[in-house]
Formats: C-alpha cells, sequence, structure tokens
C-alpha cells in the first residue's frame, strides 16, 4: 500500500522489478485509483520513475531529467514550472518536481539553487522554494535532506537564487559531488486562499 510523508509530498509507490510494473501500465500487477500524476516509483535496477498520467491500465511513466554524470559543465537544470499553490486552512508543502545533477559537473564554476516565482500574501507572511535531496541517482529514494530554501515575505514577480557548495555529503548549502536525485518544493504561510506561481525551477551553473 501506498505511504504519504508527512510533508504532503507526492506518494512512492512500492518498488517494482521493471517498468511494466509500474502501477496502472497496461498488463502490470497494480491497478490502483488512487495514483496521481506526480507520484513516484523506483524500479529496481534502473532508477526512479515519475507518473506523467495515472490512467488505470493505460499509465504513462518518465524518469526525472537532469544531468547525466561526467562530462563537460552544464548550464541550466529545470526540475519544475508553471506550479499553482493554493494556500490551504493548515498549509502544506506541495512538490513541484524532480530532478537528477551531479555535483562533479560543476567542476570550477559555481551551483546555483534559482527560481522565478510571484507570491501573493492578503496577510503578511511569508513564501519558500525548497531543495531536497533524495539520495543516490541509482535510488531507492531515501528520506528527503533540506539542501536550500529560497523565502520572501514580499509578494509580486521576483527571482531567487543561492549559491551551493560541492562536497562529500549533502547538507545545508551543500550538494554531493556524485549523481544524486534532487525534488524541488513550495510552501507558503500567511493566510487560506493566498497563492505562489512558480514560473521555473532548477538549478543553474555559471
Amino acid at each position: 500500500m501506498a505511504t504519504k510523508s508527512p510533508r504532503q509530498h507526492h506518494t512512492q509507490w512500492p518498488n517494482v522489478a521493471s517498468a511494466a510494473q509500474l502501477p496502472n501500465v497496461s498488463g502490470a500487477t497494480i491497478q490502483d485509483a488512487a495514483l496521481e500524476a506526480g507520484d513516484i516509483c523506483y524500479v529496481v535496477g534502473t532508477g526512479l520513475y515519475q507518473c506523467d498520467v495515472a490512467t488505470l491500465g493505460a499509465a504513462a511513466w518518465s524518469q526525472p531529467g537532469g544531468g547525466g554524470g561526467g562530462g563537460a559543465p552544464q548550464s541550466e537544470f529545470d526540475w519544475g514550472g508553471d506550479h499553482q499553490y493554493s494556500q490551504l486552512a493548515v498549509p502544506v508543502e506541495e512538490t513541484i518536481g524532480y530532478g537528477m545533477l551531479n555535483g562533479s559537473q560543476v567542476g570550477a564554476l559555481t551551483a546555483y539553487f534559482r527560481a522565478s516565482w510571484n507570491p501573493q500574501f492578503g496577510t503578511p507572511g511569508n513564501a519558500y522554494v525548497r531543495l531536497y535531496d533524495l539520495g543516490p541517482a541509482a535510488g531507492p529514494p531515501v528520506a528527503p535532506t533540506l539542501i536550500a530554501t529560497l523565502s520572501t515575505a514580499t509578494g509580486g514577480l521576483r527571482y531567487d537564487e543561492q549559491s551551493l557548495t560541492v562536497g562529500g555529503a549533502p547538507g545545508a548549502g551543500q550538494i554531493q559531488n556524485t549523481p544524486r536525485l534532487y525534488m524541488v518544493a513550495v510552501y507558503q504561510s500567511s493566510q487560506a486562499g493566498d497563492t505562489v506561481h512558480v514560473g521555473s525551477v532548477g538549478i543553474t551553473i555559471r
């Protein structure tokens, strides 16, 4: 049975042996109306998949995008966008998207966690866009580790970024120098009905 994270991230379904056994795929053992687009599932030996279409018997899944291993430094990794957050009476964090990055690709450059977003406040409060490490790219996903937070108490269209270091272990302000899975999420704490539109979010290396 699928379980929900306390932070209200998308459901992580039980590991499966092949992509043909991903939930709600035609012929798969697991057929469950609770599946939603954005849910994730680990395929043993292949890695993490994210549900794009949740239709019973006709689900579509894909692996999160992002940089691969080795090679020259990359410039842009977009891990979500055009996400509309509407604050509930009891605010919850919502997942925007997932991605993969090998920190060694940063090289002599600097990696930045960045977002173009538009918070709207009816009463004073704060809005946040957060970056989490989910473990090795080969999976399976582990409990999220908070890497970076972009925050504001000012409404209106804005661009924010935070520089990241590269090291041997994920932590506050630091990504690991091996291929890792990442998740980005949004949260707001003001009043019910206030909104945050995230136009784009991800990593820039420059």
